[in-house]
Formats: structure tokens, C-alpha cells, sequence
């Protein structure tokens, strides 16, 4: 088989989700692909996509149970994109990963493509550890959280790559929690929307190294006058707080 992932990741959580599932797959024999979405031209690359794949899927977080924007733009590009191009197989799977609950769940997340001829055809979510901010001492408790999460979702995973090999219709992770997305979406949306008016960077503790500028997906973050000044084109996704390597960056 041939598949392809476009997978966005935050703190790194969804990320380690493609890349075990790219690693299972490849131990199973067969040709995988991951693209990060924040790091290619969606609409060029779909348009210059050569033909042959077998499934093409998305993994993503979660954030107050919803996709990120980033996300959703994406997804946009990407049937648009791939309108008229019947190689590409309209059967496509999705992953969501998330940390307290998903209230998203796979009919919102199938409204992505409506009035496309493309649906999601597996589906899966994994709980991973949250990628909200907390205080760095909670690190060794996080790691051992992390390592169990993450056992568990590579045993989930096994059995979703079983379904992608069988070209099966799969829905793995509903729960009761799904039935209150709507009203966590509503409640959360503003604080989402409005998490960069709550991101500092403490100048005492910051090296100027700039990985949060040059990382940022949503390239929300500048540098000017000796000060990092965060744009609403935030996607509140983290990143800058997880992988700032002296933990100068904080939210609140």
C-alpha cells in the first residue's frame, strides 16, 4: 500500500502519532508518507501529487474541542486543490489526538468535507498528554504520564494500521464526552482566539536563540524593539511554550 499523512502538531504530541504510525507502516512493508501542513504549499503539492495512493489521511490536536484554524484551512486547500483529480481516492482516514476530552469527535470532524466528493472513511482518536501550559516542575510527572499515553496509543495505532491494510471502515475513541463539544467549543472559542494577548516572553531568561520566531506555524510571533510582540494569528497550539529550550515563555 501507499498512504500519505498531512498531519499539524503543536507540542509534539501529533507528530509522535504520524511518525509511529509512518514507522508501522513502513515495518508492515508498505510506502508511507508524512507532510506537515505548516510546512508545505498545500495546493502545490496536492496539484503535483503523483497518482498511485492508496489512502491519504490528517492527525491533528484538539484545542477546546475543535480543529485548529490551520487545520481547517488545509483541509479547504486540499479538496479544492484536489477537485477534478480522480487518481486521488476520495476514502480518507483522520486522527485527532487531545488531552482531557474530545469533544470534536468524527461528525464534526466529517463536516470538513461536505459537498466534496471525499469522506472520512477511518477514524481514530488518541489521548495523548495535554498540551496545555503548566508549570515546568510538573515535568517528571508529565514524563510519566506521556510514556503511558503514549504505550497505549501505539497499541491503538497497531490496530488502526490492521483496518488501513484491509480497507476497512473504522471508528475507534467516542465516548459520552463527545456530546458536550458544542458547548465547549462555544465557551472556549474567545479564550482561543484570544490566547496570544496572554503569551510573554521573560527578556530576563530569553537568549534571543529565536527558535520561537522561526518555529511558530502560524508565524504569529515578532521580534521588535527588543521585546516579542504576539499577533491574533495565533493558533494557541504551544509550541513556542514546549519547545522554548530555557522555558522563557509563559501564558497567563
Amino acid at each position: 500500500m501507499k498512504i500519505l499523512t498531512f498531519y499539524f502538531s503543536g507540542s509534539g504530541n501529533t507528530k509522535w502519532v504520524a511518525e509511529t504510525l509512518d514507522r508501522m507502516l513502513r515495518e508492515n512493508g508498505h510506502e508511507s508518507t508524512l507532510a506537515a501542513v505548516d510546512a508545505i504549499d498545500m495546493a502545490a503539492f496536492v496539484q503535483s501529487m503523483p497518482a498511485g495512493f492508496d489512502s491519504i489521511g490528517f492527525a491533528q490536536p484538539i484545542y477546546a474541542a475543535d480543529l485548529p484554524r490551520i487545520v481547517r484551512g488545509s483541509i479547504r486547500q486540499f479538496t479544492e486543490a484536489a477537485r477534478g483529480r480522480s487518481a486521488i481516492p476520495s476514502g480518507l482516514f483522520m486522527i485527532n489526538t487531545f488531552g482531557y476530552v474530545n469533544g470534536h469527535g468524527v461528525f464534526e470532524a466529517r463536516k470538513q468535507f461536505r459537498g466534496t466528493r471525499f469522506r472520512v472513511k477511518q477514524y481514530l482518536n488518541i489521548k495523548m498528554v495535554n498540551s496545555a501550559p503548566r508549570k515546568h516542575a510538573d515535568a517528571q510527572k508529565r514524563t510519566k504520564q506521556d510514556e503511558r499515553r503514549k504505550q497505549e496509543a501505539a497499541r491503538r495505532l497497531s490496530a488502526f494500521v490492521k483496518c488501513l491494510e484491509g480497507g476497512r471502515p473504522y471508528t475507534g475513541g467516542l465516548g459520552p464526552q463527545l456530546l458536550g463539544g458544542k458547548l465547549v467549543r462555544a465557551a472556549l472559542r474567545g479564550a482561543i482566539r484570544g490566547n496570544y494577548r496572554r503569551m510573554r516572553v521573560d527578556m530576563g531568561v530569553c537568549t534571543k536563540c529565536m527558535l520561537c520566531v522561526r518555529d511558530c506555524p502560524a508565524q504569529c510571533i515578532r521580534y521588535q524593539e527588543q521585546s516579542f510582540v504576539f499577533t491574533e494569528a495565533c493558533e494557541a497550539c504551544m509550541r513556542c511554550y514546549h519547545h522554548c529550550p530555557v522555558h522563557a515563555i509563559a501564558n497567563d
